[in-house]
């Protein structure tokens, strides 16, 4: 979905056309046939590609509803993860599939190690040195921290002042989604262990 909105943000702008709040307007424009572009038919192709594709993610999320509503344990652990800055109802529900009942986790670092969030440590010399996550782990439950991690960095609280940070620190949005993921892994075992709904008094 990414590649087609950033293929039509790209033939808007090589159009010097002004790029709509929503590209979905855009479609419905009566103008659209009247647009002088160059690619005005790859630009049609698109725009119906990624509606193809809105339709199949709200069928998607319909069915995801349904089963979490049918699973009370399912229902409560989704509602819980929900909470935490950057979730959604699809984010929450395979962060819940993949986990499982929280008692399998010994502590917050057992969970990050699960994702592959938790970095290597290397002592010598009497320094520790903390390295690279290792890649190991749910890649399915890795990869929707990372997305929880960036939507987290465009919300107001303490997980989004975090990842500026580290954004700051290490010059690099890839490593400050991991280091947010990192948090958000540790985070998400203090509210599911505990049963409670995450607030930013959590972080202090």
């Amino acid at each position: 979905m990414h590649k087609g909105v950033n293929t039509i943000y790209l033939i808007l702008f090589n159009g010097k056309v002004k790029t709509m709040s929503s590209i979905f307007r855009l479609y419905k424009a009566s103008s659209l046939k009247d647009m002088k572009i160059e690619r005005h038919e790859e630009l049609k192709e698109e725009l119906d590609l990624l509606k193809i594709f809105k339709k199949k993610q709200l069928r998607i999320e319909k069915q995801i509803e349904g089963c979490i509503r049918k699973d009370d344990w399912l229902n409560k652990t989704v509602d819980l993860i929900d909470s935490l800055p950057g979730f959604a109802k699809t984010l929450s529900f395979v962060c819940a599939t993949e986990l499982g009942p929280i008692s399998r986790f010994k502590s917050r670092n057992a969970l990050a190690a699960d994702a592959g969030m938790h970095p290597c440590v290397d002592s010598s010399a009497g320094k520790i040195k903390h390295g690279r996550i290792r890649r190991v782990g749910r890649k399915l439950f890795r990869w929707a921290l990372i997305e929880a991690a960036h939507a987290a960095s465009r919300t107001n609280n303490p997980v989004a002042k975090y990842y500026k940070k580290k954004a700051k620190q290490k010059k690099s949005n890839h490593a400050a989604a991991i280091a947010t993921a990192n948090k958000l892994a540790k985070l998400m075992y203090h509210i599911l262990s505990k049963e409670c709904l995450y607030n930013p008094g959590l972080e202090q």
